[in-house]
């Protein structure tokens, strides 16, 4: 292949590159072009896309409009414009494309958003074509939805400015200088090195290192009154995981104590909701109580033949209190102890060795009776 054909062909290929990055819906920028790019690992001289962008606008056959009134220039395809920079897309990818894009929401760094939106775009149109498939796949997004298990709140408000700070810095693995109001109303100034991004509830949490680049603390968006990435690349980040790290705690509302649990009621909806989502994989669950479980429990609780026992290992939080305040009218008993006063081994061996639907409990010493609202919010 000469020198000319190959310039040619890379010429074409960063044309269809612009070309995919122009959506139909709304304006964009060469500046968010370029970006989009780079982050493609294609890092084209804003000059040399400038060029590309006055050609394109320049042939009607690209169907591109140039709003000139603005600086930097901005650019949008018309309905008339080429339809071969994009591959057709199925109705079935079109409908994952659509959720995924939902389920992205405030996820994402603001410029990878902008660099999908053309395939956003696409299946967008794609789920308004008016072919029974098409509608079938559109009427599917209304069919399925996310309840909260918590009262439904108002979302605090985040500036764009701010998560755009937040998840850039994240994604570059770089510092953040922060301007953050904490709880108490104090100001905290500094640099912080991001680690992970949290949704909890009503609320985005962004969890990162203060300074010392070892104390980790949860930063709530909305009281950050400003955000700077810096150059300063992160600290002590390579041995961070997120997932082990919220795997470890109750996320702001756990003391990371483990402790071990008896739940004793005779509610039956109570019975089947514990059964059907374990609280934890340590769950043991013993209905038919022997004659020596029931004399076990004498003086706790007042034993029927619907009493059942559940014993499991958890860590301590307000988020166990919340889910016994959900079951309230089922009057359960809570007994609890520090998991150092309990010989694991040798309960679990007894658990092992009960008979499922006539089953004595094994005996743990030292349960006490739990308090209501022991649990710490953080």
């Amino acid at each position: 292949m000469s020198s000319d054909q190959y310039t040619s062909l890379n010429d074409a290929f960063l044309l269809l590159q612009i070309l995919r990055r122009i959506p139909a819906t709304r304006a964009v920028s060469s500046r968010q072009i370029k970006e989009s790019l780079a982050l493609a690992d294609m890092d084209i001289p804003m000059r040399r896309i400038q060029r590309y962008l006055k050609a394109m606008v320049e042939a009607p056959e690209f169907g591109i409009d140039c709003n000139d009134t603005c600086r930097p220039f901005s650019y949008r395809r018309t309905l008339g414009g080429v339809r071969f920079i994009n591959t057709p897309l199925s109705t079935n990818e079109s409908l994952l494309i659509r959720l995924a894009e939902l389920s992205f929401e405030n996820k994402l760094p603001q410029s990878m958003t902008e660099s999908l939106e053309p395939l956003f775009t696409q299946a967008q149109a794609v789920l308004k074509e008016s072919s029974p498939e098409r509608k079938r796949a559109a009427k599917w997004l209304n069919k399925i939805a996310v309840v909260p298990a918590t009262l439904p709140r108002e979302l605090p408000t985040i500036r764009p400015r701010i998560f755009e700070a937040v998840t850039q810095a994240l994604f570059e693995e770089k510092q953040l200088k922060i301007d953050y109001q904490k709880r108490d109303g104090k100001s905290y100034k500094g640099l912080i090195t991001p680690l992970g991004l949290v949704h909890q509830q009503a609320r985005m949490y962004l969890i990162a290192y203060k300074e010392d680049g070892e104390s980790i603390r949860h930063w709530a968006l909305h009281r950050f009154k400003a955000a700077l990435v810096t150059k300063h690349p992160s600290l002590n980040t390579e041995g961070f995981d997120l997932a082990e790290y919220l795997k470890d705690t109750t996320f702001n509302y756990g003391l990371r104590t483990h402790k071990f649990f008896r739940l004793i009621s005779d509610n039956a909806h109570l019975m089947l909701d514990l059964t059907e989502a374990p609280l934890s994989k340590t769950q043991k669950l013993y209905t038919a109580l022997s004659k020596p479980a029931r004399d076990a429990l004498a003086g706790l609780y007042t034993v029927t033949d619907k009493t059942f026992v559940c014993d499991f290992v958890l860590e301590d939080s307000r988020l166990l209190d919340s889910f016994l305040g959900m079951w309230v009218e089922a009057r359960p008993l809570l007994l609890e102890c520090p998991v150092e006063d309990f010989d694991e081994k040798a309960y679990w061996e007894a658990a092992r060795l009960a008979q499922d639907h006539v089953a004595r409990a094994p005996m743990v010493p030292y349960l006490v009776e739990r308090s209501r609202g022991q649990g710490q919010k953080a």
